[in-house]
């Protein structure tokens, strides 16, 4: 059994992928970006340009902070989630997987600073 100690790891892009977003692994190894109804894996910090491209992925679980774009204006301390695109919006209710809280505040389009709560964490 396979054993990393890393933050980031390489993954191909199944198509071009923009920086400051979240993706997922698709069961073909590839990643894409992430959205709402996904399990988000990580964070890219370079735009893939193409399919097959080999992206370094940030992990969502491992220490530190990380940079993601937000969809909608969000305010320091604001837990977020996933949407469309590897974009994060503000939680919006029981059931949803929260990925982390805000250091930053940001308008739509801008990227915050945030604190990754792990993998798997879901707001009741």
């Amino acid at each position: 059994m396979a054993y990393r100690s890393t933050s980031h790891l390489p993954y191909p892009a199944s198509g071009p992928l923009e920086a400051y977003r979240l993706v997922t692994l698709l069961p073909t190894g590839q990643i894409a970006h992430c959205d709402a109804s996904a399990k988000p894996l990580g964070v890219i910090e370079c735009p893939a340009l193409e399919a097959g491209q080999r992206i370094g992925v940030r992990l969502l679980n491992t220490e530190g902070t990380v940079e993601i774009e937000v969809s909608g204006a969000v305010a320091m301390g604001d837990e977020v989630m996933a949407t469309a695109d590897g974009k994060i919006v503000l939680v919006s209710g029981a059931g949803s997987h929260v990925i982390g809280m805000a250091l930053v505040g940001a308008p739509a389009g801008g990227v915050v600073e945030l604190v990754p709560y792990g993998y798997g964490h879901t707001l009741s």
